[in-house]
């Protein structure tokens, strides 16, 4: 999972130039991010839900209206 996100910044990365010269008209505008920054993040905070979820496994077993 580590390696696909590492791949997924490179590529972020890379393109953000060629991707703010299209949208823009300039190589570097901050106020435009190319998509692949958004999977990065969505990347990011699944990785974090996962990692949660399996951190507090059983925990809200003893409350009743939150466990199934």
């Amino acid at each position: 999972m580590w390696r696909y996100g590492l791949r997924l910044l490179v590529t972020a990365v890379v393109a953000e130039a060629p991707y703010d010269k299209i949208v823009t008209g300039r190589w570097w505008d901050w106020s435009v991010m190319n998509p692949i920054f958004g999977l990065l993040i969505a990347l990011v905070v699944l990785t974090l839900l996962d990692w949660a979820r399996r951190r507090y496994a059983g925990v809200v077993r003893g409350v009743p209206a939150l466990s199934q």
